[in-house]
């Protein structure tokens, strides 16, 4: 039986060591390709000729025709908003030297 107990404690003094190094060894393969890696420069402007569509020549913006489309034209305002009235109770929470005038 003693034996047993001290395979598992040489196996238990091995493993945490192990597993440490093994966190260091990913997180440094993260660290490696995520910073260190020198990676092909993106700010670089695109050809403007390759960018260019074809089918769209030009966008026309037409504000007076979006305006008096039938469709807003269409849409309901809404109803102004009344003050409420004066109901319910006065205030219970305020001090009574606030509501004297």
């Amino acid at each position: 039986m003693a034996i047993t107990f001290i395979k598992e404690k040489k196996i238990q003094i091995y493993l945490i060591p192990a597993l440490i190094i093994i966190i260091v060894l990913i997180a440094a393969i993260i660290i490696w390709q995520g910073f260190l890696v020198v990676k092909p420069d993106l700010a670089v402007e695109p050809d403007p000729e390759k960018l260019k569509d074809p089918m769209v020549s030009k966008i026309e913006k037409h504000f007076d025709k979006t305006l008096i489309s039938p469709i807003l034209r269409a849409l309901i305002a809404f109803e102004q908003i009344k003050p409420p009235e004066e109901t319910g109770r006065k205030n219970p929470f305020l001090s009574p030297r606030i509501l004297e005038p």
